[in-house]
C-alpha cells in the first residue's frame, strides 16, 4: 500500500483570491470614494495537507476571515509595501459571522459639509470680535492692554483661519478628487476586462461548437 498521511497544524492556511462582479446594487468599500461594481475578494481559512502518491494535496477548511478591496487599492496594496499603515479592506465575514454593510458617504457632499462647518466658525469668530470691539467702543473708556491683546488674538485667528486653513481644505479636497478620478477609471478598466473576458469565453465556446459540428459532418 502506498503512503499516505494526513497532516494538520494551527499554523496552516489557506489564501483565496477571486475577482467578483457585482449585480444590481453597487458596493460601499472602506476607505473608497465611489460605489463599486467589480471588487477583488480575499478568503482566508484553515488547511490541512493529505500526502500521498508522492505528493502534496491541500484541502481548505473553516473559514477565519473574508475581506474585499477595490481593484485601486489592491494595485495600491502590492505595490506600496512597507508604506504607512497599510491600505483599508473591508471585512465581509469574521469567523463565519457576517459583518454590517460598510456605509457610504460622496466625497463631494462631505467636504461641503466639513467646510460648511469652517465657514460657520469663521463667522462665530467674527461676530464675535465685532461684538467685543462695539461694546468697549461704546464704553469710551481707553483701551487697556489686555483688551488690546485679546482683540489682537481675534483678528490673528480669523486671518488664520482665511489665509491657511481654508487653502488646506481648498487642498486636500483637489488631492481627494484626484483619488476619486484614479478610483474611477480603475475601475471603469475593470469592467471593460471583465466584458472583454466574459466575450473571449463566449467566442472560444462558439470556437469549439464549430470544430465540434465540423467533426461531426
Amino acid at each position: 500500500m502506498l503512503y499516505f498521511e494526513t497532516k494538520e497544524h494551527p499554523s496552516y492556511g489557506q489564501l483565496e483570491i477571486t475577482r467578483t462582479t457585482i449585480g444590481g446594487k453597487k458596493l460601499a468599500l472602506y476607505g473608497s470614494s465611489i460605489l463599486h461594481d467589480h471588487v477583488i475578494s480575499f478568503s482566508l481559512k484553515e488547511s490541512k495537507m493529505d500526502r500521498g502518491l508522492n505528493r502534496d494535496w491541500y484541502h481548505t477548511g473553516k473559514e477565519i476571515v473574508r475581506f474585499e478591496m477595490s481593484p485601486s487599492q489592491f494595485a495600491e496594496a502590492i505595490t506600496n509595501m512597507n508604506v504607512g499603515g497599510g491600505v483599508p479592506v473591508t471585512l465581509i465575514r469574521v469567523n463565519g459571522e457576517g459583518i454590517e454593510e460598510c456605509p457610504f458617504e460622496g466625497k463631494m457632499e462631505q467636504f461641503q459639509n466639513e467646510f460648511a462647518v469652517d465657514c460657520k466658525k469663521v463667522l462665530e469668530n467674527v461676530n464675535n470680535m465685532m461684538k467685543s470691539v462695539q461694546e468697549r467702543m461704546n464704553d469710551k473708556k481707553p483701551l487697556t492692554v489686555k483688551e488690546r491683546d485679546e482683540i489682537t488674538n481675534m483678528i490673528r485667528n480669523v486671518k488664520q483661519a482665511v489665509k491657511d486653513n481654508i487653502p488646506f481644505v481648498m487642498t486636500s479636497f483637489n488631492e481627494q478628487m484626484d483619488k476619486t478620478v484614479t478610483e474611477a477609471k480603475a475601475e471603469f478598466e475593470a469592467s471593460v476586462q471583465s466584458r472583454i473576458n466574459a466575450l473571449g469565453i463566449e467566442a472560444l465556446k462558439n470556437q469549439v461548437t464549430m470544430i465540434e459540428d465540423g467533426d461531426k459532418k
